[in-house]
């Protein structure tokens, strides 16, 4: 059952680097993210064009990884290091930490393994949508010093 339109989608504060799904990435563009998923395919080349984000390119092509994200989109992880690629296997699970260059694509800080192989990404998935539920984003999300501003939003933190 999904929650009543006014508690979707809180506006989460600058200064977090919020974990989304694929389905939001478009609504984070430019913007610094965490992204739960696992890899579908390592090692893909493929020119990235990300003029609006003044990113760095060593050269034309970069070495990325295509995931399946947490709501099961399939994306692609922009500039993987060549020791990460090294390290990695298809069918593990990820958070990739980075900036979103589009709806199908972020470009990388850095990968961190996600501990076991049956991770269950739906449960993620749930754990995701509930950041970004107004009802428990502030209770349970949040920086301690968020201040929500928004007179009855059921979060207790009215200003």
């Amino acid at each position: 059952m999904a929650p009543p339109a006014e508690y979707v989608d809180v506006e989460i504060p600058n200064v977090v680097s919020p974990r989304i799904n694929g389905k939001r990435m478009g609504a984070f563009t430019g913007k610094h993210v965490r992204i739960p998923c696992r890899i579908t395919a390592v090692g893909v080349t493929h020119p990235v064009v990300a003029p609006a984000l003044d990113i760095q390119q060593k050269d034309n092509e970069r070495k990325n990884i295509m995931v399946q994200t947490s709501d099961e989109l399939t994306i692609t992880i922009c500039g993987v290091e060549q020791d990460d690629l090294d390290k990695m296997s298809v069918g593990e699970c990820i958070e990739a930490i980075g900036t979103v260059i589009n709806e199908d694509s972020i470009q990388t800080e850095t990968l961190i393994p996600m501990v076991g192989p049956e991770i269950d990404l739906a449960i993620v998935d749930r754990v995701v949508e509930l950041i970004h539920d107004r009802r428990f984003f502030h209770k349970m999300f949040a920086p301690a010093d968020y201040k929500c501003g928004r007179a009855g939003c059921g979060c207790g933190v009215d200003v």
